[in-house]
């Protein structure tokens, strides 16, 4: 195991910085997710528009995120590390929020648009926190470098409510237009962080110093050829040993991006990692239409907590058991959970029972598969092969989220159930084909 260039305590340090830019990030996150859809109700209600339209905004932010990672993969890549591009994506955050106060300001609905479209930038970006996290840290350290930065966002779902009581109302003529100037200077702070975080060199420049280390040559006074010294007059060396040494083997080639994704290790891991998001915003974007308001905002808080709080131990759950046994349990506790719901005909207890299962199952599946994918590549093929699965993921979701509406609409609450009932029984297959995959390693 090579040993890691940072320090313990400088990976501690690099870890709590994420962790806090990623609570910024979760708490911007959240902020628009309350601001967003009725800030556009608004719009369209004082323009006269359709009111159907007043999800577009919000649905933007996950349209930009299933095609910009290739795109942020490719800045990692070029800028040697994750550094400088979530730095970058933090000034976007600035740009998007103040474009979204001013399209408040203007009552500008195709302006918040825009501004929704440019906020799936650092949105799009708070999905690779979780890989920059795995850099900062040696491999046996990686799960809980993960749980570390991603459980920060139980701080997001407890404080995000009163942040948007306090603020939303302190302009009464323009009432969201205070919720996006936080926002705008949650990124500006959020900057700051990101570049107090210290990353290790890229792997390019870290084989380019060992290749440079290796080719260096050896002392003027030492033996071999060009140092002037003779075996026949070194009493040190044996006279019956053959001059050159035996070749080495060649190792054999790296496999390529294509042939990581055709692994049905890969596959396994992308659908254990896709799965857990369909149900979570399908249930996010359906329950508030079938609750009260205050209910559902209730329901939501309960799920946030149960999402981000369990990041605290299955770190070392992934450690202990393995990342394919906590998968399988989680896309199992996914699965239950719509069984949940569909059994309370409705009750108030089984949504938040169901809720809370689901932000339970959605961790401990995400973040096992998230371990498991980063540890089927090698380091090179890192960006591209995360950025691949994030468009798996996020067009997923922009998919279902949109279909989720017409089942609803179409079918009731009970085709919805259904609907997670079949997703989530999708990933629990998946899952157990990744651990009996595993064990025949």
């Amino acid at each position: 195991m090579e040993p890691h260039p940072h320090t313990v305590g400088q990976q501690v340090a690099n870890v709590a910085l994420l962790s806090g830019a990623y609570l910024l990030h979760a708490v911007s996150f959240f902020l628009q997710s309350l601001a967003t859809t009725k800030a556009a109700e608004a719009m369209l209600a004082a323009a006269g528009q359709p009111a159907a339209l007043k999800t577009l905004p919000y649905s933007l932010l996950f349209a930009v995120a299933a095609f910009l990672p290739p795109l942020f993969a490719a800045a990692v890549r070029r800028l040697g590390g994750y550094r400088w591009p979530l730095t970058a994506a933090a000034v976007v955050g600035v740009t998007g929020g103040g474009l979204a106060a001013v399209a408040v300001y203007t009552n500008s609905y195709a302006a918040l648009c825009v501004a929704s479209a440019v906020m799936g930038v650092p949105n799009t970006a708070g999905n690779f926190f979780r890989f920059a996290a795995t850099t900062l840290v040696p491999a046996h350290r990686m799960s809980r470098a993960v749980s570390a930065v991603l459980a920060s966002g139980v701080i997001a779902s407890v404080v995000v409510a009163p942040i948007a009581d306090s603020v939303y109302q302190l302009l009464p003529a323009y009432e969201w237009l205070p919720v996006y100037l936080v926002i705008a200077g949650i990124y500006v702070v959020m900057t700051a962080v990101m570049l107090a975080v210290r990353y290790p060199p890229a792997p390019a420049a870290a084989a380019a110093a060992a290749a440079a280390a290796v080719a260096k040559p050896p002392p003027a006074d030492g033996p071999g050829v060009g140092s002037g010294a003779s075996s026949v007059n070194d009493p040190d060396v044996d006279e019956g040993a053959p001059l050159l040494a035996a070749p080495a083997p060649v190792p054999a080639p790296p496999p390529t991006v294509a042939q990581i994704l055709a692994s049905p290790r890969t596959m396994a891991c992308t659908v254990g990692a896709a799965t857990p998001y369909l149900i979570m915003m399908v249930l996010m974007a359906i329950v508030p239409l079938q609750t009260a308001d205050d209910v559902a905002a209730n329901v939501m808080s309960v799920h946030g907590v149960c999402m981000f709080a369990p990041f605290f131990v299955i770190g070392f759950l992934t450690e202990r058991l393995t990342e394919a046994v906590v998968l399988l349990a989680g896309e199992a506790v996914l699965l239950a959970s719509a069984v949940v719901m569909l059994a309370g005909a409705g009750a108030t207890w089984s949504y938040y029972v169901g809720m809370a299962a689901v932000g339970l199952g959605w961790s401990m599946a995400f973040l096992s598969a998230t371990t498991a994918l980063t540890k089927l590549y090698p380091p090179e093929h890192r960006p591209k092969v995360q950025a691949l699965n994030d468009v798996v993921v996020f067009g997923g979701v922009t998919l279902a989220t949109a279909l989720s509406s017409t089942v609803y609409d179409s079918v009731g609450w009970d085709g919805v159930l259904y609907m997670c009932i079949g997703i989530g029984a999708f990933g629990t297959i998946a899952a157990l084909a990744n651990l009996a995959m595993r064990r025949r390693a």
